[in-house]
């Protein structure tokens, strides 16, 4: 067999190889943690074997605990000994007036349309009574012809998709069609569950009658926002998903779709729609 090596350095490799092979089959035979019913004690630094939950023998297999450099570190900095793997940090109070840009639930609207507009989206107040012919007109300002709708409360209450028909546009419920045929759509109108007013964001929580390539896929994305659901910051946001649940997924929109990865210049509607119309309703 040729060797790539010269003759006296390919035999030194051999033979260090072989060494350091028998030298691991000689650990892995007297290690103390390979002896049935024997636990690691102080002088196995690093190791733990793990029992079964049903009381049966200790499993093979072992997980790092400790590590002696960070212990050191720990130890310099008078934190005591290992940090015990139970036992996540607990993360430090943040002053209110520190964590919250937004104070009060008072002028949410306003405050929602000013900085959504600033994240490059459409924003209009409308009445309730108006909404559905605001939305009709947007949709043929933009050349949208075919529309799909989420089987939400609103719209469905507001008879959407019909009243969009009757204006000549093919509107289709979410719950008529397929996932596929999503991508033959030119807009999705979908409700929102949560607008957050300190980022101008639309949030959407995700199922059955909701889908998310209603808000995704298509080039163009009518959003209907009500006042009741506007709260203040990210951390209302977070407390209202824990109360409420995620459903399958939940997006986050700001503005339209952004990317920036090609030499630092922004393009939209790469990724998603690239056009977000909000009506906040009034």
């Amino acid at each position: 067999m040729c060797s790539p090596f010269p003759a006296p350095v390919g035999a030194n490799l051999v033979f260090a190889l072989r060494g350091l092979a028998e030298t691991m089959q000689g650990r892995r035979r007297a290690s103390p943690l390979r002896r049935p019913g024997r636990v690691p004690d102080d002088n196995d630094i690093g190791w733990t074997t793990i029992e079964r939950t049903q009381g049966s023998p200790l499993q093979a297999m072992q997980t790092p605990t400790a590590n002696p450099v960070l212990d050191k570190v720990r130890r310099a900095l008078g934190r005591g000994g290992a940090a015990s793997p139970t036992s996540p940090p607990t993360p430090p109070e943040i002053d209110e007036h520190i964590a919250r840009l937004v104070y009060s639930a008072i002028g949410l609207p306003e405050l929602f349309m000013k900085r959504a507009a600033d994240m490059k989206m459409v924003v209009e107040a409308v009445r309730i009574d108006d909404l559905v012919t605001r939305v009709a007109t947007f949709l043929k300002e933009q050349g949208c012809q075919a529309i799909m709708l989420s089987d939400t409360p609103m719209l469905k209450g507001l008879k959407a998709a019909e009243s969009l028909k009757q204006r000549n546009f093919q509107a289709t419920w979410w719950s008529q069609m397929t996932a596929d045929e999503a991508y033959e759509y030119d807009a999705g109108v979908t409700e929102v569950d949560y607008g957050v007013a300190e980022t101008g964001s639309l949030v959407i929580r995700h199922r059955p009658e909701h889908g998310r390539l209603l808000s995704l896929v298509p080039f163009v994305h009518v959003a209907v926002v009500e006042p009741k659901v506007l709260v203040p910051d990210l951390i209302d946001l977070f407390a209202a998903l824990k109360r409420d649940g995620t459903g399958s997924g939940v997006t986050m929109i700001t503005g339209p779709s952004k990317t920036a990865d090609i030499e630092m210049h922004t393009v939209t509607g790469v990724h998603g729609p690239n056009i977000v119309k909000a009506f906040v309703l009034s």
